[in-house]
């Protein structure tokens, strides 16, 4: 099952990264949430804990890694994107009040 979980991850990774490319925030989103389902069954599952090999240790410790390194991609992402529409909204503002 484990073996499973840690492919549905790897699929999960790959569009998670499509979406940070495309500022696709909607999609994070939905991904994210799917992403942390699975890692709480992973941790919630005592069986998994007992069983765990060490290929699968290290591609839960990689996923922590990614993980970390997504939020701050999504963080900067959506900084740079509120500032674009800030900016786009700044500028039809002006426009219409010429």
């Amino acid at each position: 099952m484990l073996h499973e979980d840690l492919n549905d991850i790897s699929d999960l990774k790959e569009k998670i990264e499509k979406a940070l490319v495309d500022s696709n925030f909607i999609e994070l989103a939905s991904l994210s949430s799917k992403l942390e389902a699975i890692v709480q069954l992973i941790a919630d599952n005592s069986d998994y804990r007992k069983n765990i090999r060490k290929e699968e240790l290290d591609a839960l410790k990689n996923l922590l890694i990614q993980v970390k390194k997504y939020e701050v991609e999504t963080e900067m992402k959506f900084k740079d994107y509120t500032a674009m529409i800030t900016n786009q909204f700044n500028l039809s503002n002006a426009y219409n009040l010429s």
